[in-house]
């Protein structure tokens, strides 16, 4: 089996001049705001995708031991930073947290291991209706994740993030004709995938499976995700779909001069004296 990627850093930049939103926040909560914001990006930094999701009680109640801050201080604090940039305030609404200018700082740590940086992660809510049925377009797909207390709830709506990958896979099966798209199970089913095919893209998989559905769309009778581990099996027997390797560095060959004039001199002596 294929070893994991890796996906976290053992170091970051830290610049010795900051910028406003270090003197905004340490103008504002003192020693506290400082050391918020650095344990912030270490956590960021040692976290794999490089994000966090706040609505894992886990990874809230991890945050707040690490900075030694209470929940409605955390939150406050990650308000303002949002306000300011310093965190995606988009994703924030969701509480999630993502910071761009962290990622990009070390880009070229993921240049050096030949791997895709990791990206700004996708993510849908899913609002329940009056009757507490999930709006999303398949009625029977109801979400359940896990929430934070009430001082970062998201106003009842059910959050699940999504990586740029697994976003995508999402699309493509939803561009498949009569595929009973839910998002959750889907998901999962990329994770799965991805685990029992390390060898393969799975995401081109999943391209190559719905561009098939075109000629033999599902009926009634179809199991779409059955198929797409099926599918799965077929391109590892035919080698399709196989994950690019970096190209090989050449191996390197050291060539040691000889001085034949010198060698032939030797060689005369020991001649000599075998006379």
């Amino acid at each position: 089996m294929a070893r994991p990627k890796k996906e976290t850093v053992d170091y970051f930049p830290h610049q010795c001049n900051h910028g406003k939103t270090m003197y905004i926040i340490e103008q504002k909560y003192g020693n506290d705001g400082y050391a918020f914001w650095f344990k912030l990006l270490e956590l960021l930094g040692d976290t794999a995708g490089h994000y966090l999701d706040l609505n894992d009680d886990a990874t809230f109640e991890f945050l707040q031991a690490k900075t030694r801050l209470g929940a409605d201080i955390c939150c406050e604090i990650l308000d303002l930073l949002a306000k300011l940039g310093a965190i995606d305030p988009e994703l924030w609404e969701s509480k999630v947290i993502w910071c761009q200018n962290f990622v990009d700082g070390i880009s070229d740590v993921y240049r050096n291991r030949r791997m895709k940086t990791p990206s700004r992660p996708s993510f849908y809510g899913q609002k329940p209706s009056a009757a507490g049925v999930s709006t999303d377009k398949n009625p029977q797909s109801k979400v359940k994740e896990t929430k934070v207390n009430d001082s970062i709830s998201t106003g009842g709506d059910d959050v699940i993030v999504l990586t740029a990958d697994e976003q995508e896979f999402i699309e493509t099966l939803q561009g498949v004709k009569d595929y009973p798209l839910d998002r959750a199970k889907d998901r999962e089913l990329y994770q799965t995938l991805t685990d029992r095919y390390p060898e393969l893209d799975i995401l081109d998989v999943a391209r190559d499976w719905a561009a098939y559905k075109l000629d033999k769309p599902l009926d009634k009778k179809s199991n779409p995700r059955s198929q797409l581990n099926t599918a799965c099996k077929k391109a590892m027997e035919w080698g399709k779909n196989l994950k690019k390797q970096p190209p090989k560095e050449a191996p390197r060959y050291t060539h040691q001069r000889t001085d034949l004039t010198d060698l032939q001199k030797v060689i005369a002596k020991k001649t000599m004296r075998g006379l």
